[in-house]
């Protein structure tokens, strides 16, 4: 590498590691804590994520019955239908509560149908995800937090050619002295593959529609269709319940597992059904169906896994920013990840602070802003 070429890279490094540093430190951080999603809400809202796995679940089709039943001023924008023993389903609604129209969150008890709405916001849990998807500053926050993921990358690519050839002697300083670059180099090094597919796929958090549409374009995939709508009838006629949908879907596909529904939006609308096979790699499946909201029958189907890899990604980017596609372990082990952002800022800080006793690096680079 060339002495010009390595100091022009050693400064793109330096400042794009510095300009999404704080942002990035809390990304790193609150990520960390969203790996146990789970836990924090059985901890802070038991009364809603805490519940007694006793005898059989109840059928779906009747669960699904009673949520309209009880509220039937209420659309289900989506029902998350969790398979795990101890977890709720939970319910994206809008309709009335309190008297006003508004988006609320419920959650029934698989096991005996208790319902309970939950207006919280999702409490310390939902509070976390805000500060690490927006820094609790809304749209703003948003793109801040999506530039510096695609900062992130180009800081990993940099910091990953500075760093080739392997530096002499850096192993060494590691374990003698705990040295602040060793522990920037191998950190960054062990986590880099990591890194890369975090940051990518936080960019699509950000930029949902632009970057699937890259990815599309990146693997030649053609572009899922435009959901079906239902054949409005030409006289009167009333639309099958929600439990009637679940129900021809189940007979007419005895061997998928539904995961997810959702009612339609308007009268061209139609019933949505996520839905999978048993033992699936992908805890959220693969399979979307349709059914026309007054004859119930399906429009169309989409199984992104066949689909193309456009379409894969599109159903599993957000399992790899999280981890969830690798259970338990997989969020455990991400969480760890996350970790290393904190820990690469300040390692790179240390370093970038102290380097040749240069005390004055931090007010040399503000006045350069």
């Amino acid at each position: 590498m060339k002495k010009k070429t390595r100091k022009f890279l050693l400064q793109l490094h330096l400042y794009l590691g510095l300009i999404p540093g704080i942002p990035l430190l809390i990304v790193g951080l609150t990520g960390a804590l969203l790996a146990f999603t789970p836990e924090i809400q059985r901890w802070d809202q038991p009364e809603f994520y805490r519940i007694e796995a006793k005898g059989k679940r109840m059928p779906q089709a009747q669960l699904v019955h009673k949520i309209k039943e009880s509220y039937p001023n209420t659309r289900l924008n989506h029902i998350s239908m969790f398979e795990e023993p101890e977890k709720p389903w939970t319910v994206f609604a809008s309709g009335p509560v309190d008297g006003k129209k508004r988006f609320h969150r419920m959650h029934i008890n698989p096991y005996n149908g208790d319902i309970q709405i939950d207006i919280t916001n999702g409490g310390w849990a939902q509070w976390i995800e805000s500060l690490h998807r927006n820094l609790t500053v809304g749209q703003l926050g948003r793109y801040i937090v999506g530039v510096s993921s695609a900062l992130l990358i180009i800081i990993s690519l940099s910091g990953l050619y500075l760093w080739i050839p392997f530096r002499k002697g850096s192993w060494r300083r590691l374990m003698d002295k705990g040295d602040a670059l060793s522990w920037h180099n191998w950190t960054g090094i062990a986590v880099f593959p990591v890194l890369i597919v975090m940051a990518f796929t936080g960019i699509t958090l950000t930029f949902r529609e632009p970057v699937l549409h890259l990815v599309y374009g990146i693997t030649a995939s053609p572009e899922l269709p435009p959901p079906p709508e239902s054949t409005v009838p030409s006289i009167s006629s009333q639309p099958i319940s929600c439990k009637e949908a679940v129900t021809i879907f189940q007979q007419t596909f005895p061997d998928r597992i539904i995961t997810g529904f959702s009612e339609p939006g308007n009268a061209k609308g139609a019933y949505l059904l996520h839905w999978g096979y048993e033992d699936d790699l992908n805890p959220h499946a693969w399979g979307k169906s349709y059914l026309d909201q007054y004859s119930g029958m399906v429009l169309g189907e989409i199984n992104h896994y066949e689909h193309s890899l456009g379409a894969m990604y599109q159903q599993t980017w957000w399992m790899f920013h999280t981890g969830e596609f690798f259970g338990t372990a997989g969020r455990f082990v991400w969480a760890l990840f996350s970790l290393t952002l904190p820990l690469l800022f300040l390692t790179g800080l240390v370093r970038w602070v102290g380097k040749n006793g240069r005390k004055n690096r931090l007010k040399m680079f503000f006045n350069r802003l």
